[in-house]
């Protein structure tokens, strides 16, 4: 996207700041990368937590199924 069609798409920036993250990021490229790779891959053990947390839940919903299935 052009940070003209950006401005376009999030009204409350201006072109100013639109150009100055991208200067920033410009510059700081490698450092900017791998912080989306870690806030990534944070994000991700997140969810895999998460889910990790519910399997226990969906084993006992299914055991009931099964347990009336069974009756």
């Amino acid at each position: 996207m052009t940070p003209e069609q950006i401005t376009a798409d999030l009204p409350s920036l201006g072109l100013e700041e639109v150009y100055g993250a991208l200067t920033y990021y410009l510059h700081n490229r490698a450092q900017v990368d791998d912080y989306l790779r870690r806030l990534n891959d944070f994000v991700e053990e997140q969810v895999r937590a998460e889910a990790t947390r519910q399997l226990p839940a969906a084993d006992r919903v299914r055991a009931r199924l099964a347990a009336k299935q069974r009756a």
